[in-house]
């Protein structure tokens, strides 16, 4: 019985491996944080597409910070998603895509895009603050 047992659960262990991530083959999803031109502004907010495969950038949450004091002021994605804007820098082409404006809902799409390696860029429209927070970009 111990034997049928282990067995099953070999069973339901490999099932899982081979149907549990089958999505991820066709769909890539990339949780990263950012700001739009302070000093933790980073090169690691990266989402992989397939040719012809649309991306999605969304806000989770933003906030504004005073370049004076690097004070921050947490803000509603409907406040902050207008002020900033996405750009996508494929690293097999070397090209960027037309900067878009993120919407109040907070996402911005970005249709048919070319096989390869993106970083995701924010930019803000605020003179006097930058922003920081943390976006997901997905693929699919």
């Amino acid at each position: 019985m111990k034997k049928l047992l282990s067995v099953m659960g070999l069973l339901v262990l490999s099932l899982v491996a081979l149907f549990g991530f089958s999505e991820s083959a066709s769909a890539a999803v990339s949780r990263h944080p950012f700001e739009t031109d302070g000093p933790a502004r980073t090169e690691d907010n990266i989402i992989y597409a397939s040719s012809g495969q649309t991306i999605k950038v969304k806000i989770n949450w933003c906030a504004n910070v005073n370049w004076d004091n690097y004070r921050a002021t947490a803000m509603p994605v409907f406040r902050c998603g207008p002020a900033l804007s996405v750009k996508l820098y494929n690293t097999s082409t070397g090209n960027y895509t037309s900067s878009k404006v993120i919407g109040v809902d907070g996402w911005v799409t970005f249709t048919n895009m070319r096989r390869g390696t993106y970083y995701v860029y924010f930019t803000d429209s605020w003179s006097d603050y930058f922003f920081r927070g943390e976006n997901t970009a997905s693929s699919y």
